[in-house]
């Protein structure tokens, strides 16, 4: 290896490089990441429910960011290519303030300074675009620089200062189709679970009103009786009319609750039906709504 002093005019990756390189390396961890996390989301939504899957999307999803991602990265950046992945692709690679390649627990403290740049509001990885020898907070902690592939070698002459205006423009291409797929990707996920999600709260809602016919009802079935039928006013703009007594289908105790009309084309004029069960002191609750939308007690 050539000596650090010895070495002329060493190529520093500068900030649009390091940050191509980081992008491809984050879609080649954190996609199969997301979808692991999705399908055990889907699993727990079947077996559970679905606000119980986005608990087990995030705790899928970072429990194995927190393992994969330290890993990814010191493993790959102490080995002989010094570069991880997205590295390699950009023909940069890591090494320490003389040109040595790191070991891992060089590298794996590397990972960790990283956190410094989101607790800077990223300013911390925009550092490698106008410090002297490119380096972004995280490399300063950790006494690390990231240079071109061909530095500190024994041809120091293959080194790139700058990318090549095609290879940008490639890049750049790659990066803006790949990243307009995963934005699509992102969109058809989270685009319908968030309308999911506005349909059971507006749900959640109109169930909520039901909180005080409810004790009374109970108090009603323990004296031995229920309450005369009669229609009670709506405490939301989500509720045309609730109405208690005994239930005509089943004969029992409860609640019919009609959804408003002007709720969207999957909630308008929907019904909810809750009955108390003395014996088991519990309120037992249907709907001709699709589960997706109910609350948990009231699915199946």
């Amino acid at each position: 290896m050539t000596n650090a002093a010895q070495t002329p005019a060493i190529a520093y990756a500068g900030f649009w490089r390091r940050y191509a390189a980081l992008f491809l390396d984050g879609l080649i961890y954190a996609v199969p990441l997301t979808l692991v996390g999705m399908v055990l989301a889907f699993v727990v939504a079947a077996m559970v429910g679905e606000d119980a899957a986005m608990v087990a999307f995030n705790l899928t999803y970072y429990g194995l960011f927190l393992l994969v991602s330290p890993l990814y990265f010191a493993l790959q950046e102490s080995s002989r290519h010094q570069a991880t992945l997205g590295k390699r692709a950009l023909g940069i690679k890591v090494t320490d303030r003389d040109g040595n390649r790191i070991g891992f627990g060089h590298a794996l403290g590397r990972w960790f300074a990283a956190a410094l740049n989101y607790i800077t509001f990223y300013i911390g990885y925009m550092m490698a675009g106008w410090t002297g020898r490119k380096q972004g907070l995280h490399d300063m902690v950790a006494g690390t620089l990231v240079v071109d592939r061909w530095a500190w070698t024994e041809h120091p002459e293959r080194q790139r200062h700058k990318l090549p205006g095609v290879a940008v423009a490639i890049i750049a291409l790659v990066v803006g189709f790949v990243g307009l797929a995963v934005l699509g990707i992102v969109a058809a996920i989270a685009v319908p679970a968030y309308n999911d999600y506005t349909l059971r709260a507006r749900v959640a809602e109109a169930y909520a009103t039901t909180a005080q016919s409810r004790a009374e009802i109970e108090d009603a079935i323990r004296a031995g009786t229920c309450p005369e039928a009669g229609d009670t006013p709506p405490g939301s703009s989500s509720v045309a009319g609730m109405r208690v007594g005994t239930l005509p289908d089943t004969g029992g105790c409860g609640i019919e609750l009609t959804l408003a009309a002007d709720l969207n084309e999957e909630l308008a004029n929907g019904m909810l039906w809750l009955e108390y069960d003395a014996e088991a002191r519990e309120w037992v609750c249907w709907s001709d709504l699709a589960d997706k939308v109910l609350p948990a007690n009231c699915r199946g």
